[in-house]
């Protein structure tokens, strides 16, 4: 059996055979139907698997696919004009913010600023590639979507019928798989988890996040469920996120609050933690992890 604290890495990069997300009905759909407006968008929250998705797409639609990070692209024009680019029916397009928002760090005083110049330009680059034949698949945080839908629903360039509905929660059966078959401790935490803490099975990222610190505590050594009364299982959990908040590449937390959520959005969970009245709907796209208790920034 692989060394267990090694086994669950939140940061793993892409891999087919780690993949418990099926992308087949997506990617028949791409494949065979355009979308209402200039793009399919693949909305999902920070560390929600969007990247996964593309790559998984990429590796069902074969060659007519090209992933491309756009964060490493300032140049639209000529990243159209690439070769890959115009030999690709299907571009599947990640990290869309460059090209949507003035640089610079976000936080509590310093929201994400839409540069409407610059969103209508990356819209209206998406309307020529479908009008030179190429279909658009555009992963995106609900702060990004929520600026192209500002700038492009007039022109339909976006259309809310486009949206697609495939980062959903795992389920039990993909929870598992996660945790390893082979591995009855984790596997037994996922049921724990899934029946007492289900919001750590949102997305591979959380679930692997939680199993990571189990296993580095000596949680998943033994034979059976590990025994952890409810309050060690909060405490565990919160190790976990401040693991992602503090020593993880992004401070986890800031990142899914302040840089993928608007303003508007933000000030829905407040509202939510605050136990004020809201549409729960409008979390669906939104949600972020929490301890037992609600601590969403202030």
């Amino acid at each position: 059996m692989p060394d267990t604290p090694r086994r669950y890495d939140p940061r793993r990069k892409y891999s087919a055979a780690l993949d418990v997300r099926d992308w087949t009905e997506l990617a028949d759909r791409i494949r065979g139907e355009d979308p209402e407006g200039a793009l399919w968008p693949l909305v999902g929250p920070r560390r929600s698997g969007k990247t996964w998705a593309l790559r998984g797409l990429a590796a069902q639609l074969g060659g007519s696919a090209l992933f491309i990070d756009l964060h490493d692209h300032g140049d639209l024009g000529k990243l159209a004009r690439r070769p890959n680019v115009r030999q690709s029916t299907i571009l599947l397009l990640d990290e869309p913010g460059r090209h949507l928002f003035a640089p610079g760090e976000v936080g509590p005083a310093t929201p994400r600023i839409v540069v409407a110049r610059e969103a209508e330009r990356f819209l209206a680059w998406c309307r020529d590639l479908r009008d030179d034949g190429r279909r658009v698949v555009l992963a995106m945080s609900p702060a990004e979507w929520s600026a192209l839908r500002a700038h492009g629903r007039q022109d339909n360039h976006v259309n809310d019928k486009d949206l697609q509905p495939h980062l959903r929660p795992l389920d039990l059966d993909q929870a598992r798989r996660i945790a390893g078959l082979d591995h009855p401790p984790a596997l037994a935490l996922v049921e724990r988890l899934a029946r007492d803490r289900r919001g750590w099975l949102q997305s591979p990222f959380l679930l692997t996040l939680a199993l990571e610190a189990a296993a580095q505590r000596g949680h998943l050594d033994g034979p059976g469920e590990p025994a952890l009364p409810p309050a060690e299982l909060d405490a565990l959990l919160a190790i976990a996120i401040d693991h992602a908040q503090v020593d993880l590449a992004h401070k986890y937390v800031d990142f899914v609050f302040y840089e993928g959520l608007d303003p508007a959005q933000q000030g829905l969970l407040r509202a939510l933690a605050r136990g004020g009245p809201i549409d729960r709907a409008l979390l669906r796209p939104l949600w972020i992890p929490r301890r037992r208790r609600a601590r969403v920034p202030a």
